[in-house]
């Protein structure tokens, strides 16, 4: 995936408002990006985890 001005602007959103690292911010906006909202996202980050279910996401994993 491509991290685009517009994607990366939006991970830095997503670090504001939750509080995420820069890596996770950016792995949480390019699965976005790439249609992540339909599937669960899986990951055995717990931070990551915590972080993609206060965004409303299904997580399996951690």
């Amino acid at each position: 995936m491509e991290l685009t001005g517009d994607v990366c602007e939006a991970a830095a959103k997503i670090a504001e408002v939750t509080g995420a690292r820069t890596l996770d911010s950016l792995h949480l906006r390019a699965t976005r990006e790439a249609g992540g909202d339909a599937l669960p996202f899986v990951t055995f980050d717990l931070r990551q985890a915590q972080i993609a279910r206060s965004l409303g996401w299904i997580v399996l994993g951690s």
